[in-house]
């Protein structure tokens, strides 16, 4: 949430502002604010008014939606993350149908029908690197199951949830990678090009010279 901060304290205190400042609407940045207030900047003042509005100027103006993040031409990240996440769980005709909606993974109905109720929930994304992930890659897409997260978290995320069964045992792949002294991204990275499991647990890594 620490874009919300820096966009209230550059605005000193004017919510309307600073929802401009993010492409959101007053509405939204006020929910959001509400529902974590720690994110106000401390030692800035409230200041009402400020400004804004569907008749104002700025990023949720000039015929968006009223939450701001999306017109007939063009979407935000988080917009964009919203109507993705319900193609791959809601469309059988989608591309990576079979991944979520056809092996039983949804969008819980609060996300479903309200991309502002997804986006009080979720925030803004933090960075360019952060893509939408679920924590448990078995659940829903749902609160308390989704977070914003960078390439390499989420690769972290799928070491732990990926399990492989070896002499006996079945462990995740961080797992493997403890016992055995090869990287977690390496074991997964050699099974994704047709390893054996055998192989990919037990050749050493190659050193560079």
């Amino acid at each position: 949430m620490s874009a919300i901060t820096d966009a209230l304290r550059a605005s000193g205190g004017r919510v309307p502002a600073a929802a401009r400042a993010l492409g959101l609407s007053p509405k939204v940045m006020r929910e959001l604010i509400a529902r974590r207030p720690d994110v106000w900047p401390a030692g800035v003042r409230r200041v009402r008014g400020g400004g804004g509005g569907k008749g104002a100027s700025g990023r949720w103006g000039n015929g968006r939606l009223r939450h701001g993040h999306a017109t007939r031409e063009s979407t935000t990240p988080e917009h964009r993350a919203w109507r993705g996440m319900k193609d791959r769980c809601l469309n059988p005709n989608g591309a990576f149908w079979s991944r979520y909606g056809g092996r039983g993974i949804t969008v819980c109905d609060r996300w479903r029908t309200s991309f502002e109720a997804f986006l009080v929930d979720m925030g803004p994304r933090p960075s360019p690197k952060h893509s939408l992930d679920r924590i448990n890659n078995d659940g829903n897409y749902e609160p308390g199951n989704c977070r914003w997260a960078t390439r390499v978290e989420q690769m972290r995320n799928t070491c732990r949830a990926l399990r492989i069964e070896h002499g006996g045992r079945v462990l995740n792949t961080a797992e493997w990678a403890e016992v055995t002294g090869i990287p977690a991204e390496a074991i997964q990275r050699r099974l994704a090009q047709g390893w054996t499991v055998e192989r990919a647990l037990t050749q050493p890594m190659r050193r560079r010279p």
